[in-house]
């Protein structure tokens, strides 16, 4: 049996870890495993780009390389743990924010919407101020947005870390 969509079926603390090991061990089920995280086929993708996270430090290189298939995949997500997911390596990885503009869009959406969880919309303000960073035109934009969520927050990250982040962002305008 190969290695393949039916592998993210069962959802358990084991499975996750065989199959993290499996991607680890052959660049082969890194790029299956890759392109089963950019699709729609949820919760499998979801589980896909939970994994390609966790491989995140081998892979980066191929990862880099694969950035606007990211982007360009970016619309299609719908299961906020891929999206997640998808966040939290794109933040961890260097890219040409110029082309970002299909995740900043995402982000500044899940920002508003009021059923995504506190730990997505942190990661969105993270990747926000990354790429602020980069443009500082998006500082004054992104500063508005993230000061409009803190409010709202329920936990932790949003209410003092996306503060913090907040405050880095303005002392840089």
């Amino acid at each position: 049996m190969g290695f393949g969509k039916d592998d993210f079926k069962i959802a358990s603390k084991a499975e996750n870890e065989r199959l993290v090991a499996l991607i680890l061990s052959d660049k082969q089920y890194f790029l299956t495993t890759f392109s089963i995280a950019l699709s729609t086929d949820n919760p499998i993708a979801w589980r896909a780009s939970w994994c390609l996270h966790k491989v995140l430090p081998k892979y980066k290189k191929e990862l880099i390389t694969e950035v606007d298939r990211i982007f360009e995949a970016f619309p299609t997500f719908t299961h906020h743990g891929q999206i997640g997911s998808f966040i939290r390596i794109l933040k961890s990885i260097d890219f040409n924010p110029e082309n970002s503009g299909n995740a900043i869009d995402c982000c500044i959406r899940l920002l508003r919407d009021e059923n995504i969880p506190d730990y997505v919309k942190f990661y969105s303000i993270e990747l926000l101020v990354k790429i602020a960073m980069q443009i500082p035109e998006l500082k004054n934009e992104f500063s508005d947005i993230i000061e409009d969520v803190i409010p709202t927050g329920k936990t932790y990250m949003i209410r003092v870390k996306a503060k913090k982040l907040l405050e880095v962002l303005r002392r840089n305008l």
